[in-house]
């Protein structure tokens, strides 16, 4: 999944949508074997950040430590991770609470505006981590097993889209679709 958002205005509140889309998607299955990917992409970043900001693995560590307590500070993420502490599991920062919902998570810096050169540089790097994380889910998926030829896709599509369009208020079982 790719978030978009405004690194100008980026609070710990910004957390909740990913958070609600997370557990919308826990909530509406069952067995499912493979958590998804997230990938936050912050636009508008103000290009004179430090350069070391702009990697990756930089801009996740620095976001993901500086919203390191909103499961603490925020009403609206607490309520997350109560969840999962009432299911016996710790979360003692934001990202121990995200990687409950999420197989990884990344963040990709996109400047404001100018340095043209940058923002190139940093779309390529989102293509990148869009492209390696695919690759991840895939071999994450052929590990267990859930990789579908056009005929299984085609079933496992339409039993998804029949139980949707009649049963919106129960779970999706994937043990049901193999």
């Amino acid at each position: 999944m790719v978030f978009l958002t405004d690194d100008r205005t980026f609070e710990s509140a910004a957390l909740v949508p990913l958070l609600q889309w997370a557990a919308s998607s826990v909530e509406g299955s069952v067995n499912q074997a493979a958590l998804p990917h997230e990938i936050i992409v912050l636009n508008f970043t103000d290009p004179n950040i430090d350069l070391n900001e702009w990697t990756v693995e930089s801009a996740t560590n620095s976001l993901l430590n500086a919203f390191a307590n909103a499961v603490f500070d925020n009403g609206d993420v607490k309520s997350y991770a109560r969840y999962w502490q009432e299911r016996h599991r710790h979360i003692g920062t934001t990202k121990d609470l995200l990687l409950y919902y999420y197989f990884s998570v990344s963040i990709v810096r996109i400047p404001q505006k100018g340095r043209f050169r940058l923002v190139d540089n940093q779309i390529t790097e989102l293509s990148l981590q869009i492209q390696k994380r695919c690759r991840e889910a895939r071999q994450n998926r052929k590990h267990l097993r859930l990789i579908f030829n056009a005929e299984e896709f085609q079933a496992a599509l339409s039993m998804g889209f029949d139980h949707f369009s009649n049963r919106l208020d129960e779970p999706f079982d994937f043990v049901e679709l193999s």
